[in-house]
Protein backbone atom coordinates (compact mmCIF):
# COMPACT_ATOMS: atom_id res chain seq x y z
CA UNK A 1 0.00 0.00 0.00
CA UNK A 2 2.90 2.35 0.70
CA UNK A 3 4.15 1.81 -2.84
CA UNK A 4 0.88 3.11 -4.35
CA UNK A 5 0.91 6.07 -1.97
CA UNK A 6 4.49 6.93 -2.90
CA UNK A 7 3.68 6.66 -6.59
CA UNK A 8 0.75 9.05 -6.25
CA UNK A 9 2.78 11.53 -4.17
CA UNK A 10 5.68 11.40 -6.64
CA UNK A 11 3.32 12.10 -9.55
CA UNK A 12 1.78 15.03 -7.70
CA UNK A 13 5.21 16.48 -6.91
CA UNK A 14 6.27 16.22 -10.53
CA UNK A 15 3.24 18.05 -11.84
CA UNK A 16 3.88 21.67 -12.63
CA UNK A 17 1.22 24.13 -11.79
CA UNK A 18 0.74 26.80 -14.39
CA UNK A 19 -0.68 30.20 -13.78
CA UNK A 20 -4.23 29.75 -12.63
CA UNK A 21 -6.65 32.53 -13.45
CA UNK A 22 -8.75 33.24 -10.43
CA UNK A 23 -12.28 34.54 -10.88
CA UNK A 24 -12.74 38.27 -10.34
CA UNK A 25 -13.68 39.52 -6.88
CA UNK A 26 -17.43 39.75 -6.46
CA UNK A 27 -18.52 43.27 -5.71
CA UNK A 28 -21.94 44.40 -4.68
CA UNK A 29 -23.54 47.71 -5.45
CA UNK A 30 -25.30 47.69 -2.10
CA UNK A 31 -23.95 50.18 0.38
CA UNK A 32 -24.39 49.49 4.07
CA UNK A 33 -24.34 52.12 6.75
CA UNK A 34 -22.87 51.45 10.16
CA UNK A 35 -24.62 48.18 11.06
CA UNK A 36 -24.25 48.72 14.82
CA UNK A 37 -26.06 52.06 14.55
CA UNK A 38 -28.70 50.55 12.29
CA UNK A 39 -29.25 47.71 14.81
CA UNK A 40 -29.59 50.16 17.72
CA UNK A 41 -32.07 52.28 15.74
CA UNK A 42 -34.12 49.18 14.87
CA UNK A 43 -34.27 48.17 18.52
CA UNK A 44 -35.31 51.67 19.57
CA UNK A 45 -38.08 51.66 16.95
CA UNK A 46 -39.67 48.63 18.65
CA UNK A 47 -39.10 50.07 22.13
CA UNK A 48 -36.03 47.94 22.75
CA UNK A 49 -32.62 49.09 23.82
CA UNK A 50 -29.03 48.16 23.22
CA UNK A 51 -25.96 48.49 25.37
CA UNK A 52 -22.84 48.77 23.22
CA UNK A 53 -19.63 47.41 24.74
CA UNK A 54 -16.13 47.74 23.35
CA UNK A 55 -14.99 44.20 24.14
CA UNK A 56 -16.68 40.84 24.39
CA UNK A 57 -15.65 40.39 28.02
CA UNK A 58 -17.09 43.72 29.08
CA UNK A 59 -20.26 42.96 27.13
CA UNK A 60 -20.73 39.63 28.88
CA UNK A 61 -20.07 41.20 32.27
CA UNK A 62 -22.46 44.05 31.50
CA UNK A 63 -25.14 41.61 30.41
CA UNK A 64 -24.64 39.54 33.59
CA UNK A 65 -24.96 42.71 35.69
CA UNK A 66 -28.08 43.76 33.82
CA UNK A 67 -29.68 40.36 34.37
CA UNK A 68 -28.71 40.43 38.05
CA UNK A 69 -30.33 43.87 38.47
CA UNK A 70 -33.52 42.46 37.00
CA UNK A 71 -33.14 39.36 39.18
CA UNK A 72 -33.13 37.06 36.15
CA UNK A 73 -31.13 33.85 36.19
CA UNK A 74 -28.81 33.78 33.12
CA UNK A 75 -30.07 30.27 32.38
CA UNK A 76 -33.52 31.74 31.71
CA UNK A 77 -35.12 31.04 35.06
CA UNK A 78 -36.47 33.93 37.09
CA UNK A 79 -35.36 34.37 40.70
CA UNK A 80 -38.37 36.52 41.52
CA UNK A 81 -40.85 35.03 43.99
Amino acid sequence: MTDARDTILRRLRLQTRGDVAHPPVWETRNQFDDLATRYAESLTAVEGSSQPFGRVESGLNGRRNSLAEQRIDPMGLSNQD
